[in-house]
């Protein structure tokens, strides 16, 4: 039965595009930090005129013609942790938090956010399916799926690449 439950799951999944949030900020357990590391500041690009703006404890991103976020870093909204050469931006939407790893390597930032179509099958694969609820709007449609792993199952996640879209941004300044 619980095979079944969990193909019928796996079915579902792959034919729609949803989003993935999380209950708590990500990776439960790693080092929170207070402003972003140096190296990181400054003005980046994407190939798309998209903007991201780092400052010591904010952030701003727009899409070439206005600003579509910004915030600073703060235990209530938006949390910044380091963990194994990568670093994570979490921030609270509605009660529940998007994920965003993020690399820089040589003035350029990759950020990589939840890639649903595939990513929830690996999400599933991650020994994690009793942990996924389905949170649906007021039209009773799947508007996304909640998940609190672990820091081994975030581990997984990102092994098996969840988070396997990406923006690349280059340097302005």
């Amino acid at each position: 039965m619980k095979k079944l439950t969990l193909l019928l799951l796996l079915a579902l999944l792959l034919t729609s595009c949803t989003a993935v949030k999380f209950e708590n900020p990500q990776p439960y357990g790693a080092e929170t930090l207070s402003e972003f590391p140096q190296k990181v500041i400054g003005t980046f690009t994407s190939d798309e005129s998209d903007t991201l703006k780092i400052m010591k404890n904010s952030f701003r991103f727009s899409d070439g013609k206005e600003i579509v976020f910004e915030t600073k870093l703060s235990a209530e909204s938006s949390v910044l942790k380091s963990h194994k050469n990568t670093y994570i931006l979490n921030l609270k939407d509605n009660g529940t938090w998007d994920v965003f790893p993020f690399k820089f390597t040589s003035n350029k930032i990759t950020v990589y956010f939840a890639d649903v179509k595939s990513g929830t099958e690996k999400l599933l694969k991650a020994k994690h399916p009793e942990g996924v609820q389905e949170i649906r709007n007021e039209d009773g449609k799947l508007d996304h799926y909640l998940i609190d792993p672990s820091a081994e199952e975030f581990d997984r996640l990102l092994k098996k690449k969840l988070f396997g879209e990406k923006i690349e941004f280059k340097r302005l300044n």
